[in-house]
């Protein structure tokens, strides 16, 4: 049996603080003049750590309910028809629930690709979904947030014409998903 098993609760709340061993140490011989040593500690802590997975939130989308959509920029790659080299946008949209994804590459930004991108993308679902998730890109909003975010007049008018909801990147979104890795390799 561990020394340190007469002082187990407050090692686990010490822990659920996120304190490393040596603070949870010290804090046992300042308190309770705790007389066993460092590493008795260190290995009790290291015991309980691996009892205590970090637990994560399953988010839970219904089929046609949640669409994210973000711009991301590709290599640099010759311009067709010419011998310069610019870096094109990557439009990556991908359905919550299915996680299947509708990508293209553009060359030019504006308001009006960027409602069209998105009317091409629910003809590649087949229909439009409850709400799309952005990241404040201002060819879609123009003053971010979270509820009523004030979004450009076209891109409002593809929203409208849907019926789908925007919302900014909100925190929960933001943790749970992720779009790098879907936005370095685009598919023609």
């Amino acid at each position: 049996m561990s020394a340190c098993e007469s002082h187990r609760g407050f090692i686990e709340a010490q822990l659920r603080l996120r304190r490393n061993a040596t603070a949870i140490y010290q804090d046992l011989v300042d308190q309770f003049g705790f007389a066993g040593a460092y590493g008795s500690v260190k290995r009790f802590v290291a015991r309980l750590r691996q009892r205590q997975p970090e637990q994560f939130d399953r988010l839970e989308f219904l089929p046609g309910e949640e669409m994210h959509v973000d711009y991301g920029e590709g290599a640099p790659t010759r311009v067709p028809g010419t011998e310069r080299y610019r870096k094109p946008r990557l439009f990556v949209a991908t359905l919550r629930y299915s996680r299947r994804s509708f990508r293209r590459v553009v060359w030019r930004s504006s308001q009006e690709t960027w409602a069209r991108l998105h009317e091409q993308a629910w003809r590649y679902f087949g229909g439009s979904c409850r709400y799309v998730v952005l990241d404040n890109l201002k060819e879609g909003v123009l003053r971010p947030d979270l509820y009523e975010p004030e979004l450009n007049p076209v891109y409002a008018a593809t929203m409208a014409w849907s019926a789908t909801r925007p919302g900014c990147g909100t925190p929960i979104a933001r943790a749970a998903w992720r779009t790098p890795s879907a936005t370095r390799r685009p598919r023609p």
